[in-house]
């Protein structure tokens, strides 16, 4: 009877043993489970603030540079007048000849000013008489 009592004993500790070592390895996976899923949610919940720029190899004088491809960017080629256009004397902003566009930036349409900026110099027959004024809002975290 007392050999009896005691294999009980024993092979209810074995069975304690059991569910707590299971249990104990529920809550890590759990816990590993929990901590992958909050930095997923936490990477994807900030702007994407990079992905906008597109990476292209480059050609000629900077070609020797290596950058990492997500550093890369493309440069704008340079815009000069056209013979119509009138010679700037002055480099003077107050200079009565240059066309002075103003721009606010904003955060969410950085891109898109940019490329506003880009599409006027490209199109314009006198974009060395261009003068661009941008402004930023104090409260926006540019």
């Amino acid at each position: 009877s007392s050999d009896l009592s005691e294999l009980r004993r024993r092979l209810n500790n074995r069975m304690i043993d059991k569910k707590s070592t299971t249990m104990v390895a529920h809550l890590r996976w759990n816990a590993a489970v929990w901590t992958v899923l909050i930095s997923l949610l936490t990477i994807l919940s900030r702007p994407p603030v990079c992905y906008a720029i597109r990476s292209f190899s480059r050609f000629g004088a900077g070609a020797g540079l290596e950058f990492h491809s997500l550093l890369r960017f493309s440069e704008a080629p340079e815009y000069r007048n056209g013979v119509e256009c009138p010679s700037t004397a002055s480099s003077s902003p107050c200079d009565p000849s240059l066309v002075h566009i103003a721009m606010t930036l904003d955060y969410e349409y950085l891109r898109g000013s940019i490329a506003a900026v880009h599409s006027v110099l490209k199109h314009s027959s006198c974009p060395e008489n261009v003068f661009f004024h941008f402004i930023a809002a104090e409260f926006d975290s540019l």
